[in-house]
């Protein structure tokens, strides 16, 4: 009988012992169809958790990639840096910017976000030159310690003392280091003296 049925189905059928009992048949075809639905109703009964596992997966492979892409710096960011939108694109890593090509369509708060994301995850020294230009200008506009540190609290700015530790570097810098000027810009030096002056003048 084993060696008909053999001959009559050829590969689609094999013999097995299970439990004791000998020269069980099964065609191969109900093997696989029993072993994809078992795959595919243990795969639906546990959706939550697997997404679970996808997205913990995923953002482990995305911080990996951060810390191996974004290297510590010397020098605060240029404002070509800052401005360029091919260049503050880039300093995002790879894993990170197909992550939020997918999540956001626009291309402006892809950088952003990615910004914040690299800033609040990855390693001391590094400073994104997107929300280090948000921070020169708050202080530039405002003037606020307060607004900064909020900003900063969230993610969406550096730290109100690092733009103080940037504002003593530009002052401390040497002739040779100083600022560019062009048509747009100027660097201007003031003191808060007067009243000294004005009581030497009085004796």
């Amino acid at each position: 009988m084993k060696q008909k049925l053999q001959e009559r189905f050829g590969d689609r059928i094999f013999f097995t012992d299970v439990c004791g009992w000998n020269n069980v048949v099964c065609f191969c075809d109900v093997a696989h169809r029993i072993i994809t639905d078992k795959w595919y109703t243990d795969q639906d009964s546990d959706v939550s958790k697997e997404s679970q596992r996808i997205v913990e997966a995923a953002a482990k492979l995305i911080r990996a990639n951060i810390h191996e892409s974004v290297e510590r710096q010397e020098e605060y960011p240029s404002i070509s840096c800052i401005r360029d939108r091919d260049m503050t694109k880039q300093w995002v890593p790879s894993l990170l910017q197909l992550f939020l090509k997918t999540l956001i369509s626009d291309d402006v708060k892809q950088i952003a976000v990615g910004h914040s994301i690299v800033q609040a995850s990855g390693p001391r020294g590094v400073i994104s030159p997107v929300l280090f230009g948000v921070g020169v200008s708050i202080d530039h506009v405002t003037g606020s310690k307060a607004l900064l540190q909020l900003m900063s609290r969230y993610g969406f700015s550096v730290s109100y003392d690092e733009i103080n530790r940037f504002k003593q570097s530009v002052v401390q810098m040497d002739q040779e280091g100083s600022l560019d000027t062009s048509q747009d810009s100027f660097t201007q030096w003031a003191a808060d003296n007067v009243d000294h002056m004005w009581q030497h003048w009085m004796v």
